[in-house]
């Protein structure tokens, strides 16, 4: 592995266990996440899929690094990063999705995309799912907590008012976690729809994040 940061941009996208070291060393990985993402350390057996992944070329989505990104915000208790690199993901997944199906499917119904032009930005996210939904042929989203498409369209909302305004509600912080189970949700969603609809994707499905110590 000579380049550090393709390397860690492999590592970053499969989300296999990690190791830091703060004031002490301990082990992390993204499937928890409080003061440290905490988990098992890397294995021979990592590094040598890691390896291979960088020797066939593949690399990883430029969402699922933004999606790390945003748990480095939070493990740094950066909220206003985190829930601004959260709503940039949401924002790409679901633009990149209807894309994939567009294109798997053939001729279908244009569908407006999220982005910073959108004139109807409120229930945009909403809007787009139940869209991928009944134009797209896409499975309904669903996820671990009943609300969390509602979830996902406060969040896009609260990271349009920190882009434009530089503002966050006080109750930000506290729904930091539930917006990270979200968007990791939408992640899962999203790769199980585009395996039904036969579209290619990377061999190793990344882990879901199990619990958050915030």
């Amino acid at each position: 592995l000579t380049n550090q940061h393709e390397a860690g941009a492999i590592l970053a996208a499969r989300e296999v266990q990690c190791a830091v070291r703060e004031s002490t060393t301990r082990a992390f990985a993204h499937n928890v996440v409080s003061a440290g993402y905490f988990g098992t350390l890397l294995t021979k057996e990592h590094w040598g899929a890691l390896g291979e992944e960088l020797a066939a070329g593949r690399l990883p989505r430029g969402i699922d690094l933004i999606f790390v990104d945003a748990l480095g915000a939070a493990m740094e208790r950066d909220i206003r990063r985190c829930v601004l690199l959260l709503g940039v993901a949401v924002e790409l997944e679901l633009n990149s999705l209807v894309h994939d199906l567009r294109v798997a499917r053939g001729s279908t119904p244009v569908i407006p995309q999220l982005g910073p032009n959108s004139v109807a930005k409120r229930n945009l996210v909403e809007k787009t799912l139940d869209q991928l939904h009944s134009k797209l042929g896409a499975v309904e989203f669903s996820g671990r907590a009943p609300d969390v498409g509602a979830k996902l369209r406060e969040l896009y909302d609260m990271r349009g008012a920190a882009a434009h305004q530089g503002d966050l509600p006080e109750s930000a912080r506290s729904e930091v976690p539930r917006f990270i189970f979200a968007v990791d949700d939408l992640r899962f969603w999203a790769r199980s729809v585009r395996g039904n609809a036969g579209i290619q994707q990377s061999a190793a499905p990344p882990e879901r994040i199990k619990a958050i110590i915030w």
